[in-house]
């Protein structure tokens, strides 16, 4: 479970280059430790040692129009919680076509945060150790 706060909980976020805090709209911690372990599942090892002991992801959601999700800040790092922003945004269905990469890194989401699953599927735990590996040598592809 997530707990919404009051974004100015995260003020220090005016300072950040790269975080639109005067659209921040929601901010949510997670603490519960069962939703930090699944939130960490595919993180490496080091940041999945540091947000185990900091005991806390943050999201901060912006909004530029107060209708839809157009940016976010996660403080604390997980892969999964980003694969799940990026199915919630979801695509435009003229984008839903096979060769198109934005279309396929959203099929890859579905399947990382269970939303696409196969009886007995070997590859799962796979894909999960490719992410540490790749994160762990600066790439960005799940697959």
């Amino acid at each position: 479970m997530a707990e919404e706060v009051n974004v100015n909980r995260f003020a220090d976020l005016a300072k950040d280059p790269y975080a639109n805090f005067n659209e921040a709209v929601r901010a949510y911690i997670f603490r519960d430790k069962e939703v930090i372990e699944e939130l960490v599942k595919v993180n490496d090892e080091t940041s999945t040692f540091l947000i185990r002991n900091y005991l806390e992801v943050n999201l901060i959601l912006e909004s530029t129009d107060h209708k839809y999700v157009s940016g976010l800040t996660i403080q604390g790092g997980s892969e999964i919680l980003g694969y799940e922003l990026y199915v919630f945004r979801g695509l435009p269905p003229q984008q839903m076509v096979l060769g198109n990469e934005y279309f396929e890194y959203y099929l890859k989401c579905l399947y990382m945060t269970g939303y696409i699953t196969f009886e007995n599927d070997p590859y799962y735990e796979v894909a999960c150790q490719r992410v540490r590996e790749d994160k762990m040598r600066g790439r960005l592809d799940i697959f």
